[in-house]
C-alpha cells in the first residue's frame, strides 16, 4: 500500500513535461542532448523613403517585419520521468524562431487561447515643408532619391540619426515615441525555468510630419513588455497529444 501511494506521489509531482534552459555558446545548435533551442521574436521597423524626379511630393513606405531576438533563446526539453514514455518534436524557422511544438502528453491548462498577429504596411505620399519655411530648407540633391531605413525600436540613436537625415533632405520626420517608450524589455529568461515562452504582438503607432499634416501608420510588432508561458503538463494516467502552432515565434493556435 505505501508502495502504491509512492507511485501517485510521483507522479503527481513530476507533472511537468517540459523544461526550459537558457542558452550558452556552447550549445546553441538545436537539436543535441540540451534539446531544442528558439528565440523569443522581437520587431523592426522598415521605412523606405523615394523623391521622384520633377516631382515635390515624396513617397513613403512603412512595413514591419519580425526577427530573432538574439539576447534571448532558450532551449526546450523533457522534464524526463521514467514511469512516462513521452515525446517532443519543436520545430523552427530559419531565424530560429518556434514554428510547431507536439507533445504525448496532457494539458492541464483550461484553454489554449489564440493570438494572432498581422504585419501591417501602408504606402503614401507626403508632401515636404514648404522650401520657403523658417522650419526647414531642404537640402539639394540628385533626383530621383530614394533611401530605405532599417529600425531596431530599442535603438534611438539610429531613429534620431534617421530623423536627422529626414529632416535636412526631405522636411519631414518620423515620430516612433509610442514604439519606444512602450517596447522595453522587462524578463530574462535566466529567469524561466517550465514551459514554453512567446510574446504577444501589440499594435504601435509610427508618426510622420510634413508640410501641415501628420499621418498616422499603425503597425503590429511583438510586445517585449511583456512575455508568456503555455504549460504542458503530464496527466495522472492519462495521455493526449498537444500540437501548438506558432507563427514568427508567436502563438496562433
Amino acid at each position: 500500500m505505501r508502495f502504491i501511494f509512492f507511485i501517485i506521489s510521483a507522479l503527481i509531482l513530476n507533472g511537468c513535461g517540459l523544461n526550459v534552459y537558457k542558452s550558452t555558446s556552447s550549445n546553441t545548435k538545436g537539436n543535441s542532448d540540451f534539446g531544442k533551442s528558439y528565440s523569443l521574436p522581437e520587431g523592426r521597423v522598415s521605412i523606405l523613403v523615394e523623391r521622384k524626379e520633377k516631382q515635390k511630393d515624396i513617397e513613403v513606405s512603412i512595413t514591419s517585419k519580425i526577427v530573432a531576438d538574439q539576447k534571448n533563446k532558450l532551449f526546450l526539453k523533457y522534464a524526463r520521468n521514467y514511469l512516462f514514455e513521452d515525446t517532443l518534436v519543436a520545430e523552427t524557422d530559419a531565424a530560429g524562431l518556434l514554428s510547431t511544438i507536439n507533445t504525448t502528453t496532457v494539458d492541464k491548462t483550461s484553454a489554449i487561447f489564440e493570438q494572432i498577429g498581422m504585419l501591417a504596411g501602408e504606402t503614401f505620399k507626403l508632401a515636404s515643408l514648404d522650401a520657403n519655411s523658417q522650419e526647414c530648407v531642404p537640402k539639394d540633391m540628385d533626383l530621383p532619391f530614394i533611401k530605405q531605413y532599417e529600425i531596431n525600436p530599442d535603438d534611438t540613436s539610429s531613429i534620431i540619426n534617421m530623423n536627422d537625415t529626414l529632416m535636412r533632405e526631405h522636411c519631414i520626420t518620423i515620430d516612433m515615441s509610442d514604439i519606444e517608450d512602450n517596447n522595453k524589455p522587462i524578463n530574462s529568461p535566466s529567469q524561466f525555468k517550465e514551459g514554453v515562452y512567446y510574446r504577444d504582438m501589440k499594435e504601435f503607432t509610427v508618426k510622420i510630419n510634413g508640410n501641415n499634416t501628420i499621418k498616422h501608420i499603425k503597425i503590429n510588432l511583438p510586445d517585449r513588455t511583456s512575455i508568456n508561458k503555455i504549460s504542458v503538463d503530464r496527466g495522472l494516467f492519462v495521455e493526449r497529444k498537444v500540437n501548438l502552432t506558432f507563427t514568427s515565434g508567436t502563438l496562433i493556435k
